[in-house]
């Protein structure tokens, strides 16, 4: 039986939602263990009621508030400063514990790996995938397809060796608002196993109970728009794109063909998008340093 204390950090603008996977998360903890919850932004507060407050302060839980919403990374990167132990699991606040995940990561960690994530899993009452996507786009609604991992639902590492090598998560990819730029989390995790590669994956899953929203078309739309400028901004258009290409294995039929290429369309519109951005603002900044 594995008995080692851990850090548990969510950073969230749904406090809400933050206390369902709350309330599953007591069942598995362990006395030891410090369990921290950062609100991005005073304003998510004012229509919580005093519920949130009162289960965090009996609990013995931390609750961080910034005043001004700040992004997920800063949430993040301030979650692995707080964090007491040497281990720190992130979840996301959609994500709800049916089994003892905790005590997969805390063997996994006493055998000494130092990275690792959790298998994600669809409440039986949500559609499987829909019909007009393949499942090579299942990372969009944060679900496993084979073995593809996605980061960042619910992954740990070893806090000690981020901090040896002055690893944090890049505040230019990571979530602010309702915003849907992504990868803070990947680029931390490539950065981490190159240098140290010991990655593990647990297989005990954690249900994901996103917003059904994510099944609709404006949101996939808006999500891999997002994508590509995400890619832009962590230099990576070609691994980006060889991945998005790669989606298309998984097509079954004809429909699920056009809306493909209709996504690879949006995918390049975001990087073509992310890029110009991007050049407009160095002139702005060359201009207000005199540079022209």
């Amino acid at each position: 039986m594995a008995t080692l204390d851990i850090s548990i950090a969510i950073c969230t603008i749904n406090p809400n939602t933050c206390l369902r996977l709350l309330c599953s998360l007591m069942d598995f903890k362990k006395e030891g263990d410090q369990i921290i919850v950062f609100v991005d932004g005073e304003t998510y507060m004012e229509k919580v009621g005093n519920d949130f407050t009162v289960f965090c302060r009996e609990n013995q839980i931390e609750l961080l508030i910034n005043k001004d919403n700040r992004g997920l990374s800063y949430c993040r990167n301030v979650a692995m400063k707080e964090a007491q132990h040497r281990y720190l699991i992130f979840f996301d606040d959609d994500t709800i514990l049916i089994n003892d995940t905790l005590c997969s990561f805390r063997e996994q960690f006493q055998k000494g790996k130092t990275m690792g994530g959790a298998r994600l899993a669809l409440p039986e009452t949500y559609k499987k995938k829909t019909r007009f996507l393949s499942k090579g786009y299942s990372y969009l609604f944060a679900v496993h397809h084979q073995e593809e991992k996605i980061w960042g639902a619910c992954f740990g590492f070893d806090v000690q060796i981020a901090r040896e090598y002055d690893l944090f998560f890049n505040q230019n990819l990571g979530r602010k608002g309702r915003g849907l730029q992504s990868g803070d989390d990947t680029l931390f995790v490539k950065e981490y196993l190159e240098k140290d590669d010991n990655a593990f994956f647990v297989q005990t899953p954690v249900l994901h109970k996103f917003d059904p929203n994510r099944l609709k078309i404006k949101y996939i739309v808006r999500r891999v728009f997002w994508q590509g400028r995400s890619e832009i901004r962590r230099y990576n258009f070609k691994a980006g794109w060889k991945k998005e290409r790669s989606r298309s294995a998984t097509n079954e039929n004809l429909i699920q063909i056009v809306m493909t290429i209709f996504l690879r369309v949006v995918f390049l519109v975001g990087c073509l998008w992310e890029k110009i951005s991007s050049v407009l603002i160095e002139d702005d900044i060359e201009r207000e340093e005199g540079g022209y």
